[in-house]
């Protein structure tokens, strides 16, 4: 009987722990599917590397399950401060402060160090008010931006078990995110002049082959200016070529300067520049060009001790009063300017209206 009781006794006691470890045991499973179920979606995040703000967002939403958290964000290094770029739930990037210093925050300090950190109470406005855990987004050396996760007020602090998680996660979205933003600056190259800092002729025929299209489709016009610096081979003479090249890209930023945001400045050729005015008629057109032509003969262009005066010819067409297609559109504003060369150069000169 004592022997009955002892084991009876005893077998209470296993039950318990008994149940405890299985307990235990099926957290760490649940815990382990997550981490599986989370390392896949971070897996299928990263292979979008296009797609930044994707990424980011995905990056994001995995980093606030895991980390058990209410929000999280995506901070960029822009300059000295930091930007919200993207935040989980979505909404909440309403709330961001959006651009916040990185002196003096904790953000900064993760940012400057390359080591997450956490505190139980915000440093930064707009917050939730609770706990924060900031881990780094960087690539070797490059830094990129902080990946900031929050928890409501009164809810239990960050730990290094936390950050660990966090940066987990950070560290393979990094070299993603690194990628995505290669990528951005390869495509940004492709199109864009790298001398002036506005379009190529790449860019310059996708653009205005679209905006005829939707000239087209809406029953609008769309205007074409061709702008050439006039006598541009003395400059070089006179000046030598890295003056020349410091007049093109004046000029460039001139021209965009005087035009509409929503008009297209691109390089044409070596001293030839477009801008593409959609939605302007011919008259619209003409005193657009009138605006570019003084703002580039204004003043002169100060280039070292040097003080180059500059002039231009440039042509205008309108479609579809001078052209049927944006090739010709493009032939029709050339020809125009080039009519500007022959009148004398330093004016704006107008395509004749299409003939039937």
């Amino acid at each position: 009987a004592g022997r009955r009781g002892g084991a009876g006794g005893w077998a209470r006691g296993v039950n318990p722990l008994a149940g405890g470890v299985d307990r235990r045991w099926r957290a760490i499973k649940r815990g382990g599917d997550l981490l599986t179920a989370q390392g896949r979606r971070l897996g299928d995040a990263l292979q979008r590397t296009h797609d930044l703000d994707g990424l980011l967002a995905t990056v994001c939403a995995i980093s606030a399950s895991t980390t058990e958290s209410v929000r999280a964000t995506a901070w960029l290094v822009e300059g000295s401060s930091l930007v919200a770029r993207v935040a989980w739930p979505p909404e909440s990037l309403r709330s961001s402060a959006g651009r916040v210093p990185m002196e003096g925050t904790l953000m900064g300090r993760v940012v400057s160090t390359g080591l997450p950190a956490w505190m139980d109470r915000p440093d930064q406005p707009a917050s939730v008010g609770g706990p924060v855990l900031c881990a780094p987004l960087q690539r070797g050396s490059d830094r990129l931006g902080v990946l900031v996760v929050e928890r409501g007020p009164g809810s239990a602090a960050y730990d290094t078990e936390s950050g660990a998680s966090l940066v987990a996660i950070t560290g393979p979205a990094s070299v993603a995110m690194d990628n995505a933003l290669l990528h951005r600056q390869a495509q940004r190259l492709s199109v864009f002049d790298p001398l002036t800092g506005v379009g190529n002729l790449r860019m310059l025929t996708t653009t205005l082959a679209a905006e005829v299209d939707r000239a087209r489709h809406f029953g609008r016009c769309c205007s074409l200016l061709i702008v050439d610096i006039d006598r541009f081979r003395d400059i070089n003479t006179q000046h030598g070529h890295s003056a020349g090249d410091k007049v093109l890209a004046g000029v460039a930023a001139r021209i965009a300067a005087s035009v509409r945001t929503v008009d297209r400045v691109a390089r044409y050729g070596g001293e030839e520049f477009a801008v593409v005015c959609p939605e302007l008629d011919p008259e619209a057109a003409v005193a657009a060009a009138d605006r570019v032509w003084r703002a580039v003969r204004d003043q002169p262009f100060v280039v070292g001790d040097a003080s180059i005066v500059v002039r231009v010819s440039i042509g205008v067409a309108t479609w579809p009063q001078q052209a049927r297609t944006s090739t010709e559109l493009l032939r029709a504003a050339d020809d125009a300017a080039a009519h500007a060369k022959v009148l004398g150069r330093d004016q704006v000169s107008r395509t004749e209206r299409l003939s039937d």
